[in-house]
């Protein structure tokens, strides 16, 4: 299991980046960029390891500094 802390970045592009350390276990070896689902909903996978979805754009708080 990966978790992770979402970056504003992340939050406000819609994407999660995979952690380098993670991706051999999540990806394995798969071809990149490919089509996936995150929650039901359609999201793709692409060849830096970030997870980009709809789903995820602006649907979380950010924290305040």
């Amino acid at each position: 299991m990966v978790s992770k802390i979402l970056k504003k970045t992340e939050v406000l592009r819609g994407f999660i980046q995979i952690p380098a350390e993670s991706r051999l276990e999540l990806i394995g070896n798969m071809h990149l960029p490919c089509p996936t689902m995150l929650n039901s909903e359609p999201a793709r996978l692409d060849k830096y390891g970030r997870l980009w979805s709809p789903y995820l754009k602006d649907n979380f708080r950010l924290a305040e500094d």
